[in-house]
Order: structure tokens, then C-alpha cells, then sequence
């Protein structure tokens, strides 16, 4: 069975040839890491090639640095420093700064979602992890205040689960990915509601509009109570709303018009948030755009959590008020006219 030989997966998109012709994990939307030297560096505009195909994949293999790889996942072993050890490879040198995070990918197809949660619950693991899909297939990864930062712990949970049912989990992998520590501890303090400074500063976020009239805001929200509650709060803060369905339709307004405010859900028809994040970080557009996600509670794991953290201006859990949206969107564009 992949995966079987002490590899980690990681899905099959992450692993670019880069313009250079080295090929690379990358990690995050900021930074990659060289498959053959494990050295780190910062991605930088146009630097990204294609995703590392079967003849490459298959070099990697042969060089000791793949285990195995499928159409939807690459199983690296792992990583060796940079400048020590020069003739053997280890474990990857921790970075000062950045933080690893493991979650186990269970290599299941998207219908059996329903199943793990279920396992996870009959084994009262469901108050610590979740399962979710991802590229259209089942992990499970911590809610956001059990962040797996332990290898070992993650293997006895993989274990756990392989005691439990072996038909179904038996292909199950410890995975993990890294991401910027300051960037999980600021979404970390997004999430549970801020208190405001003073009840002025409260009495404000309701009533002036000077921060806001005229701001131009896309909306991407799916459900359509929650649109229209949404667009109206938009218009009583005197901002120019525009509805996108997808987040095709979002990125192609976003290349067409510039706007202030992206309001978007977390899961959406035809892509992950974070997906389209990444997208638009790609092409420049999220520079001066401030953005705001909401966000199902179940949906709020640490690996979702992480890899939004560096283009998120709010992220804020279902279900919310309007007069709290309102509250943080005024909060947020006069941050952004002091800063």
C-alpha cells in the first residue's frame, strides 16, 4: 500500500518544476522548498512553473525522495538540511519563525466524508478533529484550537484509526504542511470576537459611514438570505455591492474592476477559499484588497486556518449578526485609513 514506507503525502499540485527547473514543495503561498537540497526560499512573482509530472515524479523516486505518487498525491520521504550532514539525509531543518502541522490525509474519495465523521465520532475524536475534503478527498485535520504540532501524537492517532477499521482507513498518512507561526497566532486572534476599545468607537461602527460610503465591494457568498442580508448591510454603509456566484465569476471581476472589499464564504461551489486566495495573491490583485472570510465552524481547522492566514483581513465563524459583520468591516477600513 502507498504510503506504507514512512512517506508523507502531500497533494500533487504542491510539487512544482520551477522556473529554474528545479523542482520544489511549496509549503504556502509564500515560500518553497527544494525536493533534492531541502533549501527553503521565498516565492516570487512568475517564479512558479508546472506541477511536477510522472517523469519527474519518477526521478524523484529514483533519487530517494519520493516513496510513491498517484495522479491526486506525492509521498515524500523526508527532506535533508541544508549545508550539514553533506553525505546523508535528514529530517527538515525547523525554520525560526514558521511552524509544522500535521493532519492525516486518508486517501478516501470524497463520498466516504460522511463515513470518517462518523468513525471520528464513535471513537470521540470529534470534538479534536474533523474530516474534510480536499482536491476531492477525505483528511482529517484539527479543529482550530487542537493544532497537531506533535508527529508522534499524529501516528498514534493514525494508528488509533487503523485499530478501529482497517478496511477503511488502512491507507491513511501522516501529512503535514508549514506555514508562517506569526500568521496561524493572528488568525488565531481573528476569530473569536474582538471586544471593542470603547463603547464611542461602538456607537461609531453604527452610525458614521465616512469610512466606508463609496467603498466598492464582491460579494461572494453562497447561501441567498445570507447575500441578500449581506448586500443590504453593504448598502446601509453606503458601499457599492457586486454579486459574484463562483469563484471563476470573481476572479474575472476582480481582473476587470478594482474593489475594496472581497466578502467571500470559505467553501464555495467550484473552489476552496483558499484556492481562489491563492489565485488572486498569484496574479497581484490582493495587494490593496482587504478581505473577509466566513466560515462555517466546521470548516475552521488549523490546515483551512493557516493557509488563508496570509490573505485574510477578517475571518469571522457562522453564525454572525449583521450588526457584528458591521461592526468589523467599519473597525477594518478605518485600521486601514490610520494605518
Amino acid at each position: 500500500m502507498a504510503g506504507k514506507g514512512g512517506g508523507s503525502a502531500v497533494p500533487r499540485h504542491f510539487v512544482l518544476v520551477m522556473g529554474d527547473g528545479s523542482i520544489a514543495v511549496q509549503w504556502d503561498s509564500n515560500r518553497v522548498q527544494d525536493v533534492l537540497t531541502g533549501a527553503y526560499r521565498d516565492l516570487r512573482p512568475g517564479d512558479v512553473g508546472q506541477p511536477a509530472g510522472d517523469a519527474e515524479l519518477t526521478s524523484l523516486m529514483a533519487s530517494g525522495r519520493v516513496e510513491y505518487f498517484n495522479r491526486a498525491f506525492v509521498w515524500l520521504y523526508a527532506l535533508p538540511e541544508t549545508n550539514r550532514y553533506p553525505h546523508a539525509p535528514h529530517t527538515q531543518e525547523r525554520i525560526p519563525g514558521r511552524v509544522r502541522l500535521y493532519y492525516l490525509n486518508t486517501t478516501l474519495p470524497a463520498d466516504r466524508l460522511e463515513v470518517v465523521q462518523t468513525a471520528l465520532t464513535q471513537l470521540n475524536l470529534a470534538e479534536q478533529m474533523t474530516a474534510q475534503l480536499k482536491n476531492e478527498t477525505v483528511i482529517i485535520s484539527p479543529h482550530h484550537h487542537h493544532r497537531l504540532e506533535d508527529v508522534h501524537a499524529a501516528e498514534q492517532m493514525q494508528q488509533q484509526l487503523a485499530d478501529f477499521n482497517e478496511s477503511l482507513f488502512s491507507g491513511t498518512v501522516v501529512a503535514f504542511y508549514e506555514t508562517d507561526l506569526d500568521a496561524v497566532k493572528r488568525v488565531t486572534e481573528i476569530v473569536p470576537a474582538d471586544e471593542v476599545e470603547n463603547l464611542d468607537d461602538l456607537i461609531a461602527s453604527q452610525t458614521d459611514v465616512t469610512v466606508t460610503q463609496d467603498r466598492s465591494v464582491l460579494l461572494l457568498v453562497v447561501d441567498e438570505h445570507e447575500r441578500n442580508s449581506i448586500l443590504n448591510l453593504c448598502l446601509e454603509l453606503r458601499m457599492l455591492g457586486r454579486i459574484a456566484t463562483n469563484a471563476a465569476d470573481a476572479v474575472q471581476f476582480l481582473q476587470e474592476e478594482k474593489y475594496d472589499l472581497l466578502l467571500m464564504d470559505l467553501m464555495l461551489p467550484d473552489a476552496h477559499g483558499w484556492e481562489l486566495l491563492s489565485r488572486l495573491a498569484e496574479q497581484g490583485i490582493q495587494q490593496q484588497l482587504m478581505t473577509v472570510v466566513l466560515a462555517d465552524a466546521t470548516a475552521t481547522s488549523e490546515l483551512s486556518l493557516s493557509v488563508a492566514a496570509p490573505h485574510v483581513d477578517l475571518f469571522l465563524v457562522k453564525p454572525i449578526s449583521m450588526k457584528r459583520l458591521r461592526e468589523q468591516i467599519w473597525f477594518a477600513f478605518r485600521k486601514r485609513l490610520s494605518a
